[in-house]
């Protein structure tokens, strides 16, 4: 113990190391009983909020999962049936488009056959009146020509 004391007092430790010593081993006790209790508490309510929560995790993102796969189902379900919906639509569309198109396709046709048989018969008419005139016409050129005028 002298050796240790000789060691001491060669360093320049005086009698206020016992102070010292007794301050620090007082603060130790303090800490321990105030702040290590505290700590243990947290540590304790962190290890319970946090066991387990690996598998809750999991299966939280197993049921995420599960619901993404069924809102997938729905909206692919949702857009089949609408565009069943706008196909049927489109198809109702067209086929009155194409009644509208053939009812307009047939009066036109119907019109224009009448014009044609006008035009038809005006144009009997004038080769009748013609092939009717073309013989007085032939007639009076061969008498112009044979009166040589």
């Amino acid at each position: 113990m002298d050796v240790v004391v000789q060691i001491f007092k060669s360093l320049g430790v005086n009698e206020t190391i016992y102070l010292q010593l007794a301050f620090i081993l007082f603060f130790l006790i303090a800490f321990y009983f105030l702040f290590i209790d505290s700590l243990r508490s947290i540590l304790i309510a962190r290890k319970q909020n946090t066991v387990g929560a690996e598998d809750l995790t999991s299966e939280i993102i197993k049921k995420a999962i599960a619901n993404e796969e069924k809102y997938q189902r729905n909206v692919q379900d949702k857009l089949q049936s609408v565009n069943s919906v706008y196909n049927e639509n489109r198809s109702q569309i067209n086929k009155i488009n194409d009644q509208e198109f053939k009812a307009t396709e047939t009066k036109l046709m119907a019109e224009f056959q009448g014009a044609m048989k006008v035009m038809e018969s005006d144009y009997d008419s004038a080769k009748n009146k013609i092939s009717s005139e073309i013989s007085d016409l032939s007639g009076k050129l061969v008498d112009k020509i044979r009166s040589g005028k």
